[in-house]
């Protein structure tokens, strides 16, 4: 190894250090180097390695050329690697995208969800979207102070308030005057029936104890609840919440009426691939609906609306560890095929064994426990009766 001059070598840590300073004084007192060292040049076989030319010294001397920059100098040299550059093309590659939730959108410039009700929205779209969802101080005001409108694909129970405050957030929020499930008008209500109106996601409104008896029902029964009066709407997980705090303000032990256990519907399918979005290193894991899928030359792919629920991602090249990642996917198909990868809960499905999982869950010191303790908990699953 060389140093530069005025330097001397570290015999400990290898490294170069200054011929007069405190580090070399300690090694000269301590005997790791001659002390005739000290304060002198660095001996001959000390030497600095040549330096490696930069680019205006590699380059020949300046030399005009006709219809374009000087041939062999500076500019034809960043010309040149301009022009490399541009004649390389990325292949444009589009990852499948999970779906927005409820009331947002997916912006086709950045690919991010964005609010219907931001002005990002109405910039790129145009558009005058219902104000924002009001606030806890929004539901608490008077209805002469002017309530916000829910933007369509929000649910929220009504405000605590007033008789005639109640009924002035109603003639904003519902699309009905009359309960979907009693049949009775909301207008000959009393203050206390009126406290436990719900809005659902598509402005349907209705009272907290028929819509939970009409979700126990459905529930029961294995079937995925509804909105009341619709019957090809499913609710979805605001309006399974809106339910829970409206029967809360009156029950605090009040939980959802739990879903009976049933498979995925049956053009659900496991997908565990490779793919663009995974990159080469990890596996895309989700339920898509095949009925989506869109044959593309020899291959068949999934646009975005075909995502049902979204695991996320297992990693691919993390082998050496007591579990391989092969092992892992056959435990999860055979855990898909058998019925128990999913949950059945109160808007949709839940996966088990801590899905999804994200890139960043794969990295790190702690990666071959992760996936040790994954393993571990999906032959649990496979072994434990339904």
């Amino acid at each position: 190894m060389s140093c530069p001059p005025g330097t001397v070598l570290n015999p400990r840590s290898f490294r170069c250090v200054r011929a007069t300073g405190r580090r070399a004084k300690q090694l000269i007192n301590q005997g790791n180097i001659p002390d005739y060292y000290a304060g002198q040049a660095a001996p001959a076989f000390y030497y600095r390695s040549p330096q490696r030319k930069t680019v205006k010294q590699r380059i020949p001397a300046y030399q005009p050329a006709y219809g374009g920059p000087a041939y062999g100098g500076p500019s034809a040299y960043r010309a040149q690697a301009l022009q490399r550059q541009q004649a390389y093309q990325r292949p444009q590659q589009r990852p499948i995208e999970p779906p927005c939730p409820p009331g947002k959108i997916r912006n086709p410039a950045s690919r991010r969800c964005i609010n219907q009700s931001g002005k990002i929205y109405q910039q790129i779209f145009g558009t005058q979207q219902p104000a924002r969802p009001p606030s806890r101080q929004d539901l608490h005001r008077t209805s002469s102070e002017g309530r916000l409108r829910l933007p369509v694909g929000s649910a929220a129970p009504a405000p605590l308030g007033t008789r005639p405050a109640i009924l002035g957030w109603m003639a904003k929020n519902c699309s009905n005057q009359q309960d979907p499930i009693t049949g009775k008008a909301f207008a000959s209500a009393d203050t206390t029936a009126l406290q436990e109106v719900i809005r659902l996601h598509n402005r349907t409104c209705t009272l907290a104890a028929p819509l939970n008896d009409h979700v126990l029902a459905q529930h029961v029964s294995g079937a995925v609840a509804t909105i009341p009066g619709d019957r090809n709407t499913h609710m979805t997980l605001d309006d399974f919440k809106a339910l829970r705090d409206t029967m809360r303000r009156t029950n605090p032990a009040y939980k959802l009426p739990p879903r009976k256990h049933q498979p995925p519907p049956v053009n659900w399918r496991l997908y565990i691939e490779t793919d663009n979005r995974s990159g080469p290193d990890f596996m895309s894991v989700m339920y898509v609906d095949v009925a989506k899928a869109i044959r593309v030359g020899g291959s068949v792919q999934y646009p975005v609306n075909a995502v049902k629920v979204d695991l996320g991602f297992l990693p691919r090249t993390l082998t050496g560890g007591l579990c391989a990642p092969e092992m892992i996917v056959d435990l999860v198909q055979r855990l898909a095929a058998s019925n128990r990868l999913l949950t059945p809960v109160a808007g949709g499905w839940k996966p088990i064994a801590g899905f999804p999982f994200r890139k960043s869950d794969w990295s790190g010191a702690d990666a071959y426990d992760k996936q040790g303790k994954l393993c571990k908990a999906l032959a649990k699953a496979l072994a434990t009766p339904l």
